[in-house]
């Protein structure tokens, strides 16, 4: 995921040139949807398709979206790590959190409608595969967009996000339920479990977030940083 992450930033070089067309919103608007969600899905893509098409190792619905959710956390590691050091420690909660879950959640289409088509439909993988990613690419350029039209707008693509975590939610669930290798009786983990964990990696990073202000700057500017952080973790 990391190395095309990094084959994702050439391709966009190569496409922007095509995408200058018209100027104001519908311009952004374009090159959001393709010179952003589409070259970056495709990215993300790309591993699945080595591991799934060429090694077979998808052996249930569940692989597809590991494997998918595995090549998005690369991807997602080398953008923040390039954000990070363009913008310093200072974006960690929007980056690790929201940027992070966002990537997943959005390969995570693709690799479920590729396991439903297998396992759960057994119908042609091909057109379904296709549609999602185009729907990925959709909804990625959507939140980008949205996102750098200023804060208005940005409640659009806070919206987006959540939907897409509750989706991958629902897409890992209905996964298990057609694993031949599924047991409930040693599932452990509960839905408070997970929001515990949600909740202290949050607190955690927007500590990092106030620590890094704190000594980079001030500290009225970690204590502005700090209420940022928390209204966007609250939203």
């Amino acid at each position: 995921g990391a190395l095309f992450a990094e084959a994702s930033l050439l391709l966009t070089d190569a496409v922007h040139p095509a995408l200058r067309g018209p100027a104001g919103w519908l311009g952004e608007l374009i090159r959001s949807l393709i010179g952003i969600g589409l070259v970056e899905e495709v990215a993300k893509l790309v591993p699945l398709l080595l591991i799934i098409a060429l090694l077979r190792l998808g052996h249930e619905p569940l692989d597809f979206l590991i494997y998918g959710s595995l090549s998005a956390l690369g991807f997602a590691t080398l953008e923040n790590a390039l954000y990070f050091s363009s913008y310093g420690l200072d974006i960690v909660f929007s980056r690790f959190i929201i940027s992070t879950v966002l990537h997943v959640s959005m390969t995570g289409l693709v690799a479920y409608a590729w396991a439903r088509a297998r396992f759960m439909r057994r119908a042609p993988a091909g057109p379904r595969v296709v549609g999602a990613l185009l729907l990925a690419a959709l909804l990625h350029g959507l939140f980008d967009y949205f996102l750098m039209r200023g804060q208005q707008l940005a409640v659009v693509s806070i919206l987006i996000g959540s939907g897409l975590a509750v989706a991958y939610g629902n897409m890992i669930a209905n996964s298990l339920s057609f694993s031949p290798y599924f047991r409930r009786s040693g599932v452990r983990g509960s839905r408070l479990e997970n929001l515990g964990l949600l909740v202290g990696t949050t607190a955690l990073l927007v500590l990092i977030g106030f620590l890094y202000a704190h000594y980079t700057f001030s500290t009225e500017v970690a204590n502005l940083k700090l209420v940022s952080s928390a209204g966007s973790t609250l939203l």
